[in-house]
C-alpha cells in the first residue's frame, strides 16, 4: 500500500506539467532512468511508470540513455544513477533524484559519491526522500530546503479513497467494534541497515525484528534503529541462543507439545500435531519460532527433530494413542541424505506404522528446487510416510504442489478460516479449496478454529478436520490432547 501511495503521490506531481514549463510533445514529459532489463532499478522504474500511467496516461517513460533527452523532467532512482549520467545530461532538463541514502562514514566510495552529489546540487530540480532521518542529514549537508521534498510513505491519507458506509459497517462487524466507537491505529517499526548492522540478509532481518519488538515495548507508534550497544546486545542474544540450542541437543531438553485435530462431524480426535519446545532450567518453555532459524543456521535442527520424534513416540507408547501424528518438517531436511532413513529407524524402534506419520511442508516457505523436493517426497512415500501442505493458499506454490506431489492432507491457511465469519470472499476461497481437495481425494484441515462461530463455518464448508484453541491449546500431555474438545471442557471445569 505504501508503494502505491508513493506512485500516486509522484503521479499527482507529474500531472501538473504545465506549471513546471514542460509540455507534452514527442516523448513523455517525465523519463525514469533505469539500467538493463535484469537490474533491480529497472523493475522499480517500471513499477512507478505503470502506476503513474494508469492515472496519467502519456506522462512517464523509461530510458537508459538520458543523454538523448532534452527539455524533460529526468527522474533518477538514486544518487548513484545521477552521478553516472550528470556529465552527459543536457542542462535543458530538470532532474529529480529520489531515495537518497548513505553517509560519509560508509566508506571512501560512498563519501566520494556524496561529495559529487553535493557539488552538483545546482543542476538538480528536486531531491526526494521518504525518511525524516535522511531529510535532516541532507539539510545538514547544505541541500536547500526548497529543493528537498519528503514523501512520507503511507501517511498522506488524501491519496486514498475513503471507505463507503457499507465497507465501514463490514469492517466494524469483522473487528467487533460497536457503532460510534473510535478506532485508532499505531505502527511500530524496527530498522537495520547494510553494512552498519549486518551484511547477511537473515541477520539484517533479525536486527530489524528485534528493533520492532523494542519499538512496541517502548510504547508503539515509533521507529527504532539499533545503536552500537544494540548491535552488541543482539549478537550476545544470538550467542546465548546458540548455547541454549547446543545444550538442548546435549541434554535432550527438547519437549514435544501436542494439539488435537478433530473430525468436525464426529468430534473424535483423528490426529495430533506435534509442536517443538525447549525447556529452560527455570521451567519456562521456548517456542520453536524463537530458535528454529538459528538452529537451522547452526546445522543442528535435524538433531532436535530426531530427539522430539523419539519423545513423541515414547508418549504414543505410554498412552496407546493410535491416530495420525502431524510433524513439522524443516526445509533443510531435503539436503540430509539420511533424514528419511533415520526417521524410518526411529519409527521401527517404537513399532509405529509409517502411514501414521504425516510430514508437514509449510507452503509459506517455498522450496525453489522442485526437482530436489520431488525426489525427497518420493523417498518419503516409498517408506510409507504421508504428506501434508501447511498454510495452503498463503503463497504462489499451492497448486504446483497439489499437481506434482501425492498430497494426503491440505491444512488451509488460517487467515481464510478466520475470515469466513465475515467475508464471503474468504468463504468462496475455502469452498474452492474443499471442492478441489474432494475431487483429488485429499482431506482438508482447518487451522485457527478459535470459537464456535468459526467451527460452524468449517462444518458448513465441508472441511474434514479442525484444530485451534477452541478445540484445545497445545499441551505437554498427549493423554490430554487425545480427549480433544472434551479435554478442554474438563480442564475448564476443574479450573472453575
Amino acid at each position: 500500500m505504501a508503494a502505491g501511495a508513493l506512485r500516486k503521490g509522484i503521479g499527482v506531481g507529474y500531472g501538473a506539467m504545465h506549471d513546471l514549463g514542460v509540455y507534452r510533445c514527442g516523448a513523455p514529459p517525465v523519463m525514469f532512468v533505469t539500467e538493463g532489463a535484469n537490474w533491480t532499478i529497472h523493475f522499480i522504474g517500471k513499477g512507478y511508470a505503470d502506476g503513474i500511467e494508469a492515472v496519467h496516461p502519456g506522462t512517464i517513460g523509461l530510458t537508459h540513455r538520458p543523454y538523448k533527452l532534452f527539455d524533460r523532467i529526468v527522474h533518477f532512482g538514486s544518487q548513484f544513477f545521477w552521478r553516472l549520467w550528470a556529465e552527459s545530461l543536457s542542462p535543458s532538463n530538470r532532474a529529480v533524484v529520489t531515495f537518497f541514502h548513505g553517509k560519509h562514514e560508509d566508506g571512501p566510495e560512498m563519501s566520494q559519491n556524496i561529495d559529487y552529489f553535493l557539488s552538483n546540487l545546482g543542476r538538480l530540480e528536486r531531491v526526494v526522500t521518504a525518511a525524516s532521518l535522511v531529510e535532516r542529514r541532507l539539510l545538514q549537508w547544505g541541500v536547500p530546503r526548497e529543493k528537498l521534498v519528503r514523501v512520507p510513505l503511507g501517511v498522506d491519507t488524501s491519496l486514498f479513497y475513503p471507505p463507503g458506509e457499507e465497507q465501514r459497517r463490514a469492517m466494524r462487524t469483522r473487528l467487533g467494534v460497536p457503532d460510534g466507537a473510535v478506532v485508532t491505529g499505531s505502527v511500530s517499526i524496527g530498522m537495520a541497515t547494510y553494512p552498519d548492522h549486518a551484511v547477511a540478509m537473515k541477520d539484517l532481518f533479525l536486527f530489524a525484528d528485534n528493533m520492532m519488538y523494542r519499538a512496541k515495548a517502548e510504547g508503539k507508534n515509533r521507529v527504532v534503529v539499533p545503536d552500537a550497544q544494540d548491535v552488541i546486545d543482539v549478537f550476545r542474544t544470538l550467542g546465548e541462543k546458540s548455547m541454549l540450542i547446543l545444550n538442548a541437543v546435549e541434554k535432550r531438553s527438547v519437549v514435544p507439545f501436542f494439539q488435537p485435530i478433530i473430525n468436525v462431524l464426529s468430534g473424535e480426535v483423528e490426529a495430533i500435531e506435534v509442536l517443538s519446545r525447549i525447556r529452560m532450567e527455570d521451567g519456562r518453555y521456548i517456542i520453536a519460532d524463537e530458535y528454529v532459524a538459528i538452529a537451522e543456521k547452526m546445522g543442528v535442527m535435524h538433531k532436535l527433530d530426531f530427539i522430539q520424534l523419539e519423545k513423541t513416540l515414547e508418549a504414543v507408547e505410554t498412552t496407546g494413542y493410535s491416530g495420525y501424528l502431524f510433524i513439522n518438517m524443516s526445509p533443510r531436511a531435503l539436503v540430509l541424505n539420511d533424514f528419511v532413513q533415520e526417521t524410518r529407524r526411529i519409527a521401527s524402534q517404537f513399532r509405529i506404522d509409517p502411514t501414521r506419520l504425516v510430514f508437514e511442508i509449510t507452503e509459506r516457505e517455498t522450496i525453489k528446487n522442485m526437482a530436489l523436493l520431488e525426489r525427497f517426497i518420493g523417498t518419503l512415500r516409498s517408506e510409507g510416510f504421508k504428506l501434508a501442505i501447511d498454510d495452503f493458499g498463503s503463497g504462489f506454490s499451492s497448486f504446483h504442489y497439489v499437481k506434482r506431489f501425492p498430497i494426503d492432507f491440505l491444512k488451509i491457511e488460517g487467515d481464510f478460516i478466520l475470515g469466513m465469519k465475515s467475508s464471503e470472499k474468504d468463504r468462496a476461497l475455502v469452498r474452492s479449496i474443499v471442492t478441489l481437495s474432494k475431487d483429488l481425494g485429499i482431506r482438508t484441515v482447518a487451522e485457527y478454529v478459535e470459537d464456535q462461530e468459526v467451527l460452524d463455518q468449517v462444518v458448513a464448508q465441508g472441511i474434514d478436520l479442525a484444530q485451534g484453541f477452541y478445540i484445545h491449546r497445545p499441551n505437554i500431555s498427549m493423554a490430554e490432547a487425545m480427549r480433544g474438545r472434551q479435554g478442554l471442557e474438563m480442564a475448564a471445569a476443574a479450573g472453575s
